[in-house]
């Protein structure tokens, strides 16, 4: 009988964890989707059209129109593009730009910091993408702390992203 308890009990406790494991979930978005865990739920903010959250990171993304930002003039590159955000923002001195050619749509991506006070308090990695008329900037963002262990993870669900 002691047995068939302990038997009982190991059994029960292995479909609980089974059920709580950590799988993939893909959220879409206006003109992509992306993958990340099922950690995500969808949220909101004000100053992004998608945001998805977890505990410990976050994903905003914005999508603009290429004929909204681009000179009269010329057509830019994403290259130009996402050197333009930077100068607008003040980063260009403070920022190296990295570019990964993904399987399913190559990308520039960078990391930079919030500040309070003079201390860093959130790190985010900014991705931009681009398709025939669109730009897409994506945020990953989580606490200083545990930044650099997350890089891995962020390039992941970049590399994930499909402009539809």
């Amino acid at each position: 009988m002691k047995k068939a308890t302990i038997l009982l009990f190991l059994l029960c406790a292995s479909f609980f964890f089974m059920g709580c494991s950590i799988k993939d979930k893909t959220f879409k978005g206006p003109g992509f989707t992306i993958t990340v865990t099922n950690e995500f739920k969808k949220s909101s903010h004000s100053s992004y059209v998608f945001c998805v959250k977890s505990e410990t990171e976050t994903v905003f993304a914005n999508v603009f129109l290429k004929t909204e930002v681009n000179d009269s003039d010329k057509e830019l590159s994403l290259l130009e593009y996402t050197e333009s955000l930077l100068e607008d923002n003040g980063l260009t001195d403070v920022v190296q730009i990295h570019h990964r050619d993904s399987k399913k749509q190559p990308y520039y991506y960078l990391y930079y910091y919030s500040t309070t006070d003079g201390v860093a308090d959130y790190g985010y990695m900014m991705v931009l993408m681009e398709d025939n008329t669109n730009f897409y900037l994506f945020n990953f963002v989580t606490a200083v702390g545990s930044f650099d262990e997350n890089i891995p993870l962020f390039l992941d669900w970049a590399s994930s992203i499909t402009l539809k």
